[in-house]
């Protein structure tokens, strides 16, 4: 394949594309579709976002090594020894790559199946599986070199890159091109390849997110704590634009049932404070189900689950399964898109 060729099969799925011209970044929505790329020259990008929202996760070895005091030789031998040491505890589990100037390890969190997305809500969303993955690996390296681990697993400044170089694209630093690479071969040979422009394309392989669960366990890990968010949304007319679809599904039912109603209550409150959640919750029941919550047999339940808030939190994606379509946004957790929501408008008021 001709680095045209890798670069489409490479960013086909992506979000979106970005092309960088000197120091300047512009983002595309298909590739090609111009005259104004010039593969020599411009550097391609993708997000690690797919349109399926499936997420590549990336480790990137270089970072563990001061650039300074290293140059493109060493940097190549070193992050190739990394990754060598991953491949032997890990094997079979990463595609990897030399962009030009390190080696760097792949594989594709399956975020679209309902099955990983308890697991990834368990390390309290996907960037924090991320960070979490990406410590324990570089930890592992340290041990290797006896070196003390780092144990703070969340630390913010561990920033997750939301765009990677493109397979086939160039790399302006160092003038050689991204290739996939079979890490038995000599980092001087990873070196000589990339400046040619024959390329072989491989797939990256899905992990295992069961695997990683039993393998760095988040239950014994503080700063995995379930999403909740700090702060109740205010009830305004517009406020159910901030729920996840399969909640506005729920809240449509003529008649929702025990069951459905034990949800949509429990989500509720994890948004709102209890009155206004109480207000939202009787608005969407039909006349005789309002009936029914108010002086019929369930009478009971919403104080119940008010009283028990810890025990009977947000409901998981999995119980929501019913409401959920194909095409929905896919969210780890129920409440995942608008603590970002939140997090964003509580940065604008503070810039304000």
């Amino acid at each position: 394949m001709n680095n045209e060729e890798i670069i489409k099969s490479f960013c086909s799925n992506a979000n979106y594309i970005m092309i960088k011209h000197n120091n300047e970044t512009e983002k595309i929505d298909e590739l090609f579709s111009t005259n104004t790329i010039d593969l020599n020259i411009n550097e391609i990008y993708r997000s690690i976002g797919n349109k399926n929202f499936d997420t590549i996760f990336e480790i990137d070895f270089s970072e563990t090594y001061n650039k300074k005091k290293y140059n493109i030789l060493q940097i190549a031998q070193k992050t190739l020894e990394s990754a060598r040491l991953i491949d032997m505890i890990y094997p079979n589990m990463f595609t990897w790559v030399f962009n030009g100037y390190s080696v760097i390890g792949y594989f594709l969190i399956p975020c679209s199946k309902l099955s990983s997305q308890g697991t990834i809500n368990r390390y309290g969303g996907i960037y924090n599986f991320i960070r979490i993955l990406r410590r324990h690996l570089f930890n592992l390296i340290k041990i290797h070199n006896n070196l003390p681990p780092d144990y703070n697993f969340y630390n913010l400044s561990d920033t997750i890159k939301e765009e990677i170089l493109s397979v086939g694209s160039i790399n302006n630093v160092t003038g050689l091109y991204s290739k996939f690479i079979n890490i038995k071969d000599s980092y001087i040979k990873l070196i000589k390849d990339g400046k040619n422009k024959h390329f072989t394309y491989k797939k990256f392989k899905n992990t295992d997110m069961k695997f990683w669960a039993r393998e760095i366990n988040p239950d014994f890990i503080k700063e995995t704590k379930r999403i909740t968010i700090d702060k109740p949304l205010k009830l305004t007319y517009d406020v159910s634009k901030y729920y996840p679809a399969p909640i506005k599904r729920l809240m449509k039912l003529k008649h929702k049932g025990n069951y459905n109603r034990f949800l949509l209550a429990r989500f509720l409150l994890s948004v709102h404070s209890p009155k206004d959640a109480k207000f939202i919750y009787y608005s969407t029941l039909g006349k005789e189900e309002l009936e029914h919550v108010k002086n019929g047999n369930c009478s009971l339940q919403w104080n119940f689950i008010v009283n028990n808030l810890e025990r009977y939190k947000c409901p998981t994606m999995k119980e929501l399964k019913n409401f959920i379509k194909e095409d929905d946004e896919k969210l780890s957790h129920p409440l995942e898109r608008i603590q970002e929501i939140l997090n964003k408008e509580s940065e604008v008021e503070n810039e304000s």
